[in-house]
């Protein structure tokens, strides 16, 4: 009788779906990767290093920063199939800039 309430408990663990999800650090790192990946960043910045970069609006944007201008990386979230693991992955919507200081281009 205790094996089958164990088989049973077993089972019940097993077959519910688990939900994964990143921590706030390699949600973050996900979302960096993204958009450094993104050819749309490369050519928008013509192949100029990056100085630094920031998340902004709520993890949507990623602002990168090079020789004083700056470009906005939007990303879309697609979360994962609703009743199946996995985490939310990102795509880039769309690169904005140069959006330059003074007259560094």
């Amino acid at each position: 009788m205790r094996t089958m309430i164990l088989t049973l408990a077993a089972i019940g663990l097993f077959s519910t779906t688990s939900h994964a999800a990143l921590s706030g650090y390699y949600d973050s790192a996900a979302k960096i990767q993204v958009a450094l990946d993104s050819s749309e960043l490369a050519n928008a910045m013509e192949q100029r290093p990056i100085e630094a970069l920031s998340i902004e609006n709520g993890g949507s944007t990623i602002v990168v920063q090079s020789n004083g201008c700056g470009y906005a990386v939007h990303l879309t979230a697609q979360a994962p199939v609703p009743g199946r693991a996995g985490s939310t992955t990102y795509t880039v919507d769309s690169v904005v800039g140069p959006m330059c200081t003074g007259a560094v281009k």
